[in-house]
């Protein structure tokens, strides 16, 4: 599946990162505040760690399996505003685990929503994905909001890097 170069919404535009938003990708990684219900890994949340996540997504955009990681920037000054993409799911190769959060000073403007709104369509018609899985913990209830806002369904408990969530899901083609 092709990383577009950019999405945009009204305010935002998601695209690749680039090499200027490395430094802000890492503080808000490392940020306990801004990635407290993210089920990220131990390593993950370190400055080495982010490091490590922002390179491996610069250099894997162009493969055949590219790393599907965006920048939600925002649209009239480039700022970053937060993270957003589709994860492959191992156990389910034509589904894609989506994420998206924002940065603490720009939470509670609707920008997740108008995000994974963008990136929902265009997983979904451009790129023709069956099916988006998001893991969410209950008590985030600002991503469940938007999941739900979305058309995601809940599923039931899951884990993931060893904590709990829950599995929110939506498919293209629903069931009969």
């Amino acid at each position: 599946m092709r990383v577009p170069d950019a999405i945009d919404t009204a305010r935002l535009r998601l695209r690749r990162h680039q090499r200027k938003d490395e430094a802000a990708f890492v503080a808000f990684m490392t940020d306990e505040e801004a990635t407290r219900f993210l089920l990220l890994t131990a390593g993950e949340r370190t400055e080495a760690g982010a490091r490590a996540q922002f390179s491996r997504a610069l250099n894997l955009y162009e493969v055949a399996e590219p790393i599907f990681s965006l920048t939600i920037a925002d649209r009239e000054t480039d700022a970053f505003v937060g993270a957003c993409g589709l994860n492959p799911i191992v156990e389910e190769p034509a589904a894609r685990e989506i994420f998206y959060d924002v940065i603490v000073e720009q939470q509670g403007k609707g920008y997740a929503r108008e995000a994974s709104e963008a990136l929902v369509d265009y997983a979904m018609k451009e790129a023709g994905i069956p099916k988006l899985v998001a893991f969410l913990r209950p008590e985030n209830t600002r991503a469940v909001a938007v999941a739900e806002y979305l058309g995601f369904e809940d599923h039931g408990p899951a884990m993931k890097h060893g904590r709990s969530g829950r599995r929110y899901v939506l498919s293209a083609v629903k069931p009969a």
